[in-house]
C-alpha cells in the first residue's frame, strides 16, 4: 500500500471532479469498519494511494486480473456474512456481470459504487494502449450507458453523482444506518482528465 503523501493530497485537493476526487471522498465517508471488494482492475489501483483504517478489509478477484464475476462475488459475500458490503467496480465489469443482481439472495446491505467514465478507462492509463488511434472505438470500447434501468428492473435503489455535491451527497444516504435494500450509486467521471490525474501521481 502507497501511503497519501503531500503531493499526493495536493493533486486531490486540485483535481476536477474525476477518479481520483471519486476515490478520495468514498474512502473519506467509507465507515471504518467497512468489508470493500475491489473490482478490477482500475479500482485496485486506486485503492493503494490511500490510507486506511485497521478495520476495513479489503477483497479482490485478482486471479488472471480479468473483470469475470467481480460484482457476483460481493453479492455472494454480501449475503454469506450478513453485514455491510461495499463493491467499488467500473463500468465494463458492472455490466459485464449485471446478472448478478437477478436472484433473491441480494442483500439489503450490499453497496455498489459504479464508476461509469464510459468505457474501459484502465487502457488510457497503462501504457501501450493508449498510443492506438483505435483506443477509443475497438479498446477502450466508449459506450454510453448507464445503470438505472438494470437497478429498476432489480429492485435495487439507484443514486446518481455527476458533481462534487451531488457525490457528497450520494455518499452520506449511502452509507447512512436506515437501508432497507441493496443501493446502487453511480458516478459518472470523465475519461481523458481521469488518466492525466492518474498520471499526474506518478511524477
Amino acid at each position: 500500500r502507497i501511503r497519501t503523501n503531500q503531493k499526493q493530497n495536493e493533486l486531490i485537493h486540485q483535481a476536477n471532479f474525476t477518479d481520483l476526487y471519486v476515490y478520495s471522498q468514498i474512502f473519506r465517508y467509507m465507515p471504518d469498519d467497512m468489508v470493500v471488494h475491489l473490482a478490477n482492475s482500475t479500482p485496485v489501483r486506486y485503492a493503494q494511494f490511500f490510507d486506511h483504517p485497521k478495520g476495513r478489509m479489503f477483497f479482490s478477484n485478482r486471479g488472471t486480473s480479468g473483470i469475470d464475476g467481480c460484482l457476483s462475488t460481493a453479492v455472494g459475500f454480501a449475503y454469506a456474512a450478513q453485514r455491510p458490503v461495499t463493491i467499488i467496480v467500473g463500468d465494463m465489469a458492472f455490466f459485464y456481470d449485471q446478472n448478478a443482481l437477478w436472484n433473491k439472495f441480494v442483500s439489503s446491505q450490499l453497496n455498489i459504487i459504479l464508476i461509469n467514465n464510459c468505457g474501459g478507462n484502465i487502457f488510457r492509463i497503462i501504457e501501450g494502449p493508449d498510443q492506438f488511434e483505435e483506443l477509443e472505438e475497438f479498446i477502450e470500447m466508449k459506450h454510453h450507458f448507464d445503470a438505472r434501468e438494470i437497478c429498476k428492473a432489480r429492485q435495487v435503489r439507484y443514486l446518481m453523482a455527476d458533481n462534487k455535491d451531488s457525490l457528497e451527497e450520494a455518499l452520506q444516504d449511502m452509507f447512512s444506518q436506515h437501508r432497507d435494500g441493496p443501493l446502487l450509486l453511480e458516478i459518472f467521471t470523465p475519461a481523458e482528465e481521469n488518466a492525466m490525474d492518474f498520471r499526474k501521481l506518478y511524477q
